[in-house]
């Protein structure tokens, strides 16, 4: 079967250049705020990041020098955590007041086990405590338990 050669958008030059595709990693970034506040956002914000990254990429060459790195992936996550923090800012999003700090200057969230909502309601009550197991007085072959 063959396929039509216009599935995929173009290779961008910040893709070949990097190794990195920023809506790849754009569209991740809001799955993890999603999934971490439980909450909405609007789809364009990963466009918009997307773009952002190739913006500077493409006009300055310090930035396309950090991009192109060793390390260049961490950068671009770092910043692009920074510039949906400000995008988040700018349309007023009750959801940036929530954001912790560390986000805002690019570090990742923190991680939850649970969601948000369960971690507060959980109290001591409904922990159960580990019981330790009793050491066997005799040894009992499988087929024992199972003729049990």
């Amino acid at each position: 079967m063959k396929y039509p050669e216009n599935i995929h958008p173009p290779v961008t030059e910040f893709e070949r250049k990097t190794g990195s595709c920023p809506l790849i990693l754009a569209t991740l970034m809001l799955d993890q705020l999603k999934n971490y506040f439980w909450a909405e956002l609007a789809e364009d914000l990963a466009d918009e990041l997307a773009q952002k990254a190739e913006i500077v990429f493409a006009g300055n060459p310090r930035w396309r020098k950090k991009f192109q790195g060793r390390r260049g992936h961490d950068w671009l996550e770092m910043f692009m955590r920074h510039w949906l923090a400000a995008e988040l800012f700018k349309r007023k999003s009750p959801l940036f007041r929530e954001l912790p700090d560390d986000f805002k200057i690019g570090k990742p969230l923190p991680d939850i086990s649970l969601p948000r909502q369960l971690e507060k309601s959980s109290s001591k009550k409904n922990r159960k405590k580990s019981v330790k197991s009793l050491p066997l007085k005799h040894y009992v072959h499988g087929y024992e338990l199972l003729a049990a």
